[in-house]
């Protein structure tokens, strides 16, 4: 009489099973292919982002990106509530319509290009925790940047820096909170125009102001 184990594959793409989340981002080769992770996992992984990544059933999970330089994410991806995304070095965003949906915590965010946007929902929320979070070279594009949509709870906080350099382009927050340490708004740097700070029954709290 033997015994069966039965393994619960770690995640999905469409009813293609992976045994690890690895394997899974590594199979998707379109913005719009959905990962569904299937059960609580923690990773540690040099991977970028692509395509929609959410849960099933409840799934609580921690994604780790260990990679030693900056993580490219030249891709469209959203993360979904029940996802932690841990980025060891920082996130190099060049991207058009991403959404954060989960939380998202990285020593370091640079934002750069016109047309690209990403969007943190509440309950999402991102937290920048020791170095520069920039904006720039957004070739003219005023409406590019990062948008915050929050719960208007004066505890909630949607956009948390450390320190915050906005050369150009967009931060607007509506019922949301902006956390910072240093905050940093120029006008008119590069000749690619100036920052936009919109604060739509929001509030921008900061240490230190420039």
């Amino acid at each position: 009489n033997g015994v069966w184990n039965v393994v619960k594959p770690a995640a999905k793409i469409g009813e293609t099973p992976y045994n690890s989340l690895s394997e899974a981002f590594a199979a998707v080769t379109d913005d719009a292919q959905t990962v569904v992770i299937l059960q609580d996992v923690t990773e540690n992984l040099t991977a970028s982002l692509r395509g929609n990544i959410t849960t099933e059933n409840g799934a609580k999970v921690t994604i780790n990106l260990t990679n030693s330089d900056w993580v490219a994410c030249p891709y469209t991806f959203v993360l979904g509530e029940n996802v932690t995304l841990n980025v060891n070095y920082g996130l190099f965003y060049h991207a058009g319509g991403s959404q954060i949906n989960g939380t998202v915590v990285t020593s370091a965010y640079y934002q750069r290009y016109a047309g690209t946007k990403l969007t943190i929902n509440e309950p999402g929320s991102m937290t920048v925790t020791s170095e520069t979070c920039i904006i720039r070279y957004m070739d003219g594009d005023a409406n590019a940047g990062i948008y915050i949509n929050g719960d208007n709870n004066d505890e909630t906080i949607g956009l948390k820096l450390a320190v915050a350099y906005f050369y150009q382009g967009m931060i607007n927050a509506k019922d949301a909170n902006i956390q910072a340490g240093t905050y940093w708004q120029t006008n008119e740097t590069d000749g690619q125009g100036s920052a936009n700070l919109v604060l739509d029954n929001s509030k921008l709290v900061v240490s230190v102001y420039d």
